[in-house]
């Protein structure tokens, strides 16, 4: 009677080692996740705001595609391939073989100084010691969106099993027009 009981303990004692280790697991992908999700999403619209192309906004440019939709004045794009952006001549704008129009007073973000900002800004912001893979996939300069992913390849506290967290995010520059 007394090895039954003191089996059915050991069985508990197991039972609840193996539930922590379930729970702490599960606990470091699930706070891992939402911190590294937080900062992305802070820091693309920080990294957005810091591409703006300021110089464009005020003096405007010309957007030049070939395969490009114009939808309710708005030019629509699939990837930043599908564009080109080009300085104002003479207060004309003209691409050979492209349609071309003026934009003027309308955000225009640099993707460089996109990539740089957004860099800098994740890595001032994560803590710990976990490796980062930040893949910029795609910047579509005007309108202004971008598509990032960030990839976390942490550790559990118990093994040196190694797992990747992946956040992705599409991101779109937006401005309210006063008139």
């Amino acid at each position: 009677m007394h090895l039954k009981v003191a089996m059915w303990g050991v069985g508990l004692l197991i039972l609840s080692i193996f539930g922590f280790f379930l729970i702490n697991i599960f606990g470091n992908i699930t706070v891992t996740n939402q911190q590294n999700y937080t900062i992305m999403k802070n820091a693309v619209q920080a990294a957005m705001y810091d591409a703006v192309d300021i110089a464009r906004y005020r003096t405007g440019f010309c957007v030049c595609s070939v395969n490009g939709k114009n939808v309710n004045d708005k030019w629509v794009f699939n990837n930043s391939k599908e564009y080109k952006i080009i300085d104002i001549v003479d207060g004309k704008c003209s691409l050979a073989g492209a349609t071309c129009k003026m934009v003027n007073g309308e955000y225009k973000i640099n993707s460089g100084v996109f990539a740089e900002s957004l860099i800098r800004r994740f890595s001032e912001n994560v803590t710990g010691n976990k490796r980062y893979q930040i893949v910029v996939n795609d910047v579509i300069e005007y309108p202004p969106k971008v598509k990032v992913t960030i990839n976390s390849y942490d550790t559990n506290l118990n093994s040196d099993d190694e797992f990747t967290i992946v956040n992705e995010i599409d991101a779109i520059l937006e401005s309210e027009i006063k008139k």
